[in-house]
């Protein structure tokens, strides 16, 4: 067995996900006898899984310089999903949750985000179904800051809706399907999210006007436009209001300061905003 792991690696983690041999660069199985006892033959379980989670963990406290050979097979199989039966892909996405679940060392995230990302994968909803059940299975263990911990490390945090179908791809579509999944703290954190973010662009769109000394009526017409793109509620317009005048009092010269105070009393106006 040693001399197989030093020389014929890949192979050895092929075994534990199929049960026998793959032929040289795909999934595809090899000729030979196949055992019963693999990640993608057991119950789309996770108390069938950890236990392979498990055996892969104690393998690599032995020989962890076998990560890598894990991470080559762990991504081509993950860019080969539409290969695999709806159970086999849910199968594999609960082995990946509990992989990180349980701290497999050394596995980078970007094995599990990045060659997911293939455009055919994403156009067949593949990647949206894995990464639901990614997340499903790891937060039964773990908390969303957890898994907006590895979201970050993987660099998708910001790119969440790009796991959908381009012809999915908006905030109530993300809202509605996780919603409907029930990981309601996973909108949540995404809508206030993006709230952040359209507060973030307005109050640099309307400091640059008021830099710019642009007229009163233009900063209060960025600012309606912006309330009704965006859907944000009077009070924080005015608060934003309120900062970019606090900069304009502390940074810059009297016009800029006078525009920020009129384009403040005019959003206190009810029908102004």
């Amino acid at each position: 067995m040693g001399g197989m792991y030093r020389s014929d690696r890949e192979p050895v983690w092929a075994v534990v996900f199929t049960g026998g041999r793959t032929q040289p660069g795909t999934i595809k199985p090899d000729e030979g006898e196949r055992h019963p006892y693999s990640v993608l033959d057991c119950h789309p379980k996770r108390e069938a899984i950890l236990p392979y989670v498990l055996y892969i963990q104690k393998i690599l406290r032995r020989r962890p310089f076998l990560i890598k050979n894990l991470e080559n097979v762990m991504r081509k199989f993950l860019q080969s999903l539409e290969l695999f039966e709806e159970n086999e892909r849910k199968k594999l996405a609960i082995f990946t949750a509990l992989t990180f679940s349980q701290k497999l060392s050394g596995l980078p995230l970007e094995t599990v985000f990045q060659p997911l990302l293939k455009d055919n994968l994403v156009a067949k909803g593949l990647v949206l179904s894995f990464i639901t059940d990614f997340f499903k299975e790891y937060l039964v263990d773990n908390s969303l800051d957890d898994l907006i911990s590895i979201l970050k490390r993987g660099k998708m945090e910001d790119n969440l809706l790009d796991f959908f179908p381009s012809a999915r791809r908006s905030a109530e579509c993300f809202s509605e399907h996780f919603t409907k999944e029930g990981l309601l703290a996973l909108v949540e954190y995404h809508e206030k999210k993006i709230f952040e973010v359209k507060l973030k662009e307005m109050k640099s769109s309307l400091t640059t006007q008021i830099a710019e000394e642009t007229d009163v009526s233009e900063v209060i017409e960025t600012a309606k436009q912006r309330v009704k793109d965006a859907n944000l509620p009077d009070v924080e317009v005015v608060r934003i209001l309120w900062d970019v005048l606090m900069d304009a009092v502390q940074w810059s010269g009297k016009n800029q300061q006078q525009n920020a105070n009129a384009a403040l009393r005019q959003s206190q106006v009810g029908d102004k905003i």
